[in-house]
C-alpha cells in the first residue's frame, strides 16, 4: 500500500512533535487538563515550545488515488460522530434524496499491535424515521488503510475500516445509532481524552456515506488515501482521479473529507498551530484560514466540545479549469508544531 512509503518519515516527525508536545504539557498539566481555560495557561511558554520544533519537512505527496466506487445519476451526503472513550453515538443524516443506492460506514481505531476482533466490527441501527427502528446489525469491516498512530497518542498503528450498511437499515435521512461491541474500546465511559489514561483500543469516530439519487456522478475514495497519517506543518497532497474523463472548467464540484484525530489543541486548551489547517482543492482554499469557510476541516467538529478527534466536512467549489484529477492539499502553512492527522475517505460529486 502507499501508506508504507510514508510510515518511516511520519514516525520520525511524530517523535519530534511528541517531544514538542511534551514540553507544552509540562506547562499545561498544573492548570488541569479537565477544564482549564486558555487564560489559565502560560501561552508564551507553549508558543516557545511549539517554535522550538524543526523546520517542517516537505509535504508528503501520495500521488493519484482512484475511486473505490462510482455512481451515476446520484447525489450523496455524509455525517459522522466522535467515538473516543465512548460506547455509543448517534449519526444524523440529512439531505439524501431517495431512493438510496448504497450506504457505507467508516471507522478508525488506534491500537498497540493488531486490533482485537471486536474492534474490526461495528453495530448500526436506524432509530428514526420511520418508526419502528430497524434491526441492530453487526457489520464486519474491511481494512482500507493502516498507518502510524497520530503523534498525540501511544500505540503502534491506526486502522481504517469500511463496511456496507444493509439496504433495510440505510433507508435514507434520519438518526443512526452506532454501538461498539463488548471489548472493542478501551475506555467507554465518556472520559476526557486529555485527562484520562490511554487504554487500547482507542476509537476515533465513525462516518456514514449515503448515496442517493440525483443528476451527478459520485465517486468514493478510500484505499490509497486512508491511513496516510501526516503532520499538518509538513502537509499532505494527493490527486483524486475523476470518473468519466474528468470535469470541464467552471464545473460545480462537491467535495467531502472524512478524517481522524483533528483537534483544536487539547480539549478546551486551544492551540493556533493545531487548529489552522487549510484544505485546498485545485488550488482554491475551501477550508481553514483564508477560505470562505474559515474554520479548519480538521478540528474535531464531529465531537465538539469533547472528545473531538473526528471530522466530517463538505464543500462546494467551482473548478477553474478542465481537469481529469482533483488536486487536494492540506497543511497549516508551516505555522509551527502542528496536528497529526489521518485521512479516512473523500467523496466527490459533479
Amino acid at each position: 500500500m502507499k501508506n508504507s512509503g510514508v510510515r518511516a518519515l511520519n514516525n520520525l516527525i511524530n517523535k519530534l512533535n511528541l517531544f514538542t508536545a511534551f514540553s507544552c504539557l509540562l506547562v499545561v498539566l498544573p492548570a488541569g487538563l479537565g477544564r482549564a481555560s486558555a487564560t489559565e495557561l502560560d501561552a508564551a511558554a507553549c508558543a516557545a515550545a511549539s517554535g522550538a520544533a524543526a523546520d517542517p519537512a516537505p509535504a508528503i505527496n501520495i500521488g493519484s488515488v482512484a475511486p473505490f466506487r462510482i455512481y451515476g445519476f446520484a447525489q450523496y451526503e455524509t455525517a459522522g460522530a466522535a467515538l473516543r472513550n465512548r460506547r455509543t453515538a448517534a449519526i444524523e443524516l440529512s439531505g439524501v434524496l431517495p431512493p438510496v443506492q448504497e450506504a457505507w460506514i467508516y471507522w478508525a481505531v488506534i491500537t498497540a499491535g493488531a486490533p482485537p476482533a471486536a474492534a474490526t466490527q461495528i453495530q448500526v441501527q436506524r432509530l428514526s424515521p420511520p418508526a419502528p427502528a430497524s434491526a441492530n446489525v453487526t457489520l464486519a469491516g474491511a481494512v482500507v488503510g493502516i498507518g502510524p498512530q497520530p503523534c498525540d497518542w501511544t500505540g503502534t498503528q491506526i486502522t481504517v475500516y469500511r463496511a456496507l450498511i444493509p439496504a433495510a437499515v440505510a433507508t435514507g435521512n434520519g438518526t443512526y445509532k452506532i454501538t461498539l461491541l463488548a471489548g472493542a474500546g478501551g475506555l467507554t465511559g465518556g472520559e476526557n481524552p486529555w485527562a484520562a489514561a490511554q487504554v487500547f483500543p482507542m476509537w476515533e469516530g465513525a462516518s456514514i456515506v449515503m448515496i442517493g439519487t440525483g443528476t451527478q456522478q459520485v465517486a468514493l475514495y478510500d484505499t490509497g488515501l486512508a491511513g496516510n497519517t501526516f503532520n499538518a506543518d509538513a502537509g499532505l497532497a494527493y490527486q483524486l482521479v475523476l470518473p468519466g474523463g474528468g470535469a470541464a472548467a467552471n464545473t460545480e464540484v462537491f467535495f467531502d473529507e472524512i478524517g481522524a484525530d483533528g483537534q483544536h489543541g487539547m480539549g478546551r486548551i486551544a492551540d493556533a498551530a493545531m487548529s489552522s489547517e487549510t484544505t485546498t482543492v485545485e488550488g482554491l482554499a475551501v477550508a481553514g484560514p483564508g477560505s470562505p469557510y474559515n474554520d479548519s476541516d480538521w478540528n474535531g467538529s464531529a465531537g465538539l466540545v469533547l472528545p473531538e478527534l473526528w471530522d466530517d466536512a463538505g464543500h462546494r467549489v467551482i473548478i477553474p479549469k478542465t481537469t481529469n484529477v482533483l488536486r487536494v492539499g492540506i497543511n497549516n502553512g508551516a505555522f509551527g508544531f502542528g496536528d497529526c492527522l489521518t485521512p479516512v475517505a473523500n467523496v466527490v460529486a459533479f
